[in-house]
């Protein structure tokens, strides 16, 4: 199975899969010292940040980030305190994106599943047939991808087919 795209997403997805016992290869288009640098979201909701715990992937992220029950709004020039712990019975938590990624490329490489960085994706060929198939060039060679493809991405990433809402809506 090939992912693309390396962001917490397709790492996270890695990561699932790897504890399925499913092999994958993941194929990001940036450098890795990119990837674990480039400075995005910070703020992760509860539901996230418990996925990460559960699945042995938090916990530097339970030293390190900054748990919060709520946040303040300022309108009218009043702050306005919102109480996530009481409105919803749960907070957010302050690490960052980048710290995230880390986290997962170390957890997806300790298992031995293969992150190939600095690929360029020449085509996803296929789409509407089993298995669909991913064509890409990796350290100056062509290569052609796994069974099946799964597509973790920001819209600038590696790889926009015209039909990739219908990729994704057909179950993959």
């Amino acid at each position: 199975m090939a992912i693309i795209g390396a962001g917490p997403a397709g790492l996270m997805l890695a990561h699932l899969l790897n504890r399925a016992g499913i092999e994958c290869i993941v194929l990001e288009n940036r450098s890795r010292e990119h990837c674990q640098a480039r400075v995005r979201a910070g703020l992760i909701e509860q539901w996230a940040r418990d996925l990460l715990v559960e699945t042995g992937v938090g916990e530097r992220l339970k030293r390190e980030g900054l748990f919060h029950k709520g946040t303040k709004l300022q309108f009218g020039g009043e702050l306005h305190p919102i109480n996530f712990m009481k409105l919803v019975g749960k907070g957010t938590t302050i690490y960052g994106q980048q710290e995230v990624v880390k986290d997962l490329i170390a957890a997806v490489a300790n298992k031995g599943t293969k992150i190939l960085f600095e690929v360029s994706v020449t085509s996803v060929d296929s789409l509407n047939s089993t298995p669909p198939k991913v064509k890409f060039i990796h350290d100056g060679r062509h290569r052609l991808g796994q069974l099946e493809i799964l597509l973790c991405q920001y819209s600038r990433r590696i790889s926009r087919p015209k039909k990739m809402h219908q990729f994704l809506l057909a179950g993959f």
